[in-house]
């Protein structure tokens, strides 16, 4: 039989989009996903029978990286002549762009095989760390505001940073000589995480053209497990030490993954949803919420405020403070996993 090429579906990614709501993502790691013979090829669609009646997988990890706005070569070419040229990076940037980054370990993985049906249990460790910010974001910080008088401009930044540790059982079915099947069900627990509040993301600021006066409004909340100590708007302090593993907790969740493999001779179709589900966080846990609004005096405002050492950033903080400071809170939270489609 001639060798059978795997590909992806537009339709079936557009269709999983419909379906679920929720942080998504395309996968760009496919190098695993391709690898028929090894068992990490489940791990991107839970329909994967293996070939062998038993299988055992040793600990490993995976990492991937993600960045859309300016390469490395851009950084080269901006930084010649011994200094950084900001501008040249700030031209590459999108309306919208993202950092991201997960890194998976894996423990270990058991399975067993047959003709009708598969079954496997693994479990492992995540770290999943999404940014992401409007174009907005750092030219407020380089140029300052003068550029968008006249304008209302978004410039609030999300971010979630996550580390939980998972336990899986998975089942695929073999329907036919042509269909297989297969559905992964995960247990959460998490370990820390660093979050903006779903809903609660909104930084604007609008310059006026008359008088140049600039109206800042916020509805932005942090939700944290410990990792922030704060003390006023000027001192912020992480402490990583609550960051790093500690057993197994009252944060808990659930996820599942999908997937299906169609075989299309010479053709073979298949499509994979992964984390679908949401982790529930009420150990130690913070709220920093910022919520009002504040009028800055002139066209530097927004410089004096991120950029100046000088005395007059100081009096801004202090008056931001007085009028615009953070309220804290212990509200128990939950956050999404960033949903992959492969």
């Amino acid at each position: 039989m001639n060798p059978k090429t795997m590909f992806k579906i537009p339709s079936v990614a557009l269709l999983f989009l419909l379906l679920f709501r929720g942080p998504l993502e395309a996968q760009t790691d496919l190098g695993a996903h391709f690898l028929d013979y090894s068992w990490q090829s489940g791990l991107s669609n839970p329909a994967w029978m293996p070939k062998h009646t038993f299988t055992i997988g040793l600990p490993g990890f995976s990492n991937d990286f993600g960045f859309t706005g300016f390469t490395l070569n851009d950084l080269l070419r901006a930084s010649r002549g011994g200094s950084l040229e900001i501008d040249v990076l700030l031209n590459k940037l999108k309306s919208d762009n993202f950092i991201r980054e997960q890194l998976d370990a894996k423990t270990f993985y058991l399975g067993y095989s047959s003709d009708k049906f598969a079954i496997h249990f693994t479990h492992g460790f995540k770290f999943n760390f999404f940014f992401a910010f409007p174009e907005s974001f750092p030219r407020l910080i380089w140029d300052g505001n003068a550029p968008y008088i006249g304008q209302e401009v978004d410039f609030a930044p999300d971010f979630q940073a996550t580390v939980y540790q998972e336990v899986a059982l998975g089942l695929a079915f073999r329907l036919n000589e042509r269909v297989q099947v297969g559905l992964r069900g995960k247990w959460l627990n998490g370990w820390s995480d660093v979050s903006i509040a779903s809903g609660k993301n909104k930084l604007s600021l609008f310059t006026s053209e008359d008088v140049y006066q600039l109206n800042m409004l916020a509805n932005y909340r942090i939700n944290h497990t410990g990792q922030i100590a704060y003390d006023g708007i000027d001192n912020f302090d992480f402490e990583l030490d609550t960051a790093l593993p500690a057993g197994i907790n009252s944060n808990s969740g659930w996820a599942v993954d999908l997937g299906a493999s169609f075989d299309l001779d010479p053709f073979i179709v298949s499509a994979g949803v992964l984390d679908l589900g949401q982790i529930s966080w009420s150990r130690d846990v913070g709220n920093l919420t910022l919520d009002g609004s504040y009028t800055f005096e002139g066209l530097d405002a927004v410089g004096d405020l991120l950029m100046d050492e000088g005395g007059e950033s100081v009096a801004v903080l202090d008056s931001l403070e007085m009028f615009f400071d953070f309220v804290e809170t212990q509200e128990s939270y939950t956050t999404a996993l960033p949903t992959r489609l492969y």
